[in-house]
């Protein structure tokens, strides 16, 4: 996240898994999870194209073992701000 946070990504959310496998076929649960100190994690970043893509090389340093996804998406409504 601080690297989202030092390039002025307008938005992210880190999300913790409770349970899924991944490439390796290892099953991994929450119980199975308490007792681990590498816990899975979703960081969702959300901007323009073009600073998601300024930010990607810099994400992409960091991440060891994980997959790096890139989606488009339609905002319907963004903040609480009124007229």
């Amino acid at each position: 996240m601080d690297i989202f946070y030092k390039q002025k990504i307008a938005g992210v959310s880190v999300f913790r898994g409770v349970a899924g496998y991944g490439s390796d076929g290892i099953f991994h649960t929450s119980k199975m999870l308490e007792l681990s100190t590498s816990l899975p994690v979703k960081i969702e970043a959300v901007d323009s194209e073009d600073m998601i893509k300024m930010v990607l090389p810099l994400i992409n340093d960091v991440v060891g073992k994980g997959l790096i996804e890139i989606s488009d998406t339609l905002v319907i409504k963004c903040c609480n701000k009124t007229p």
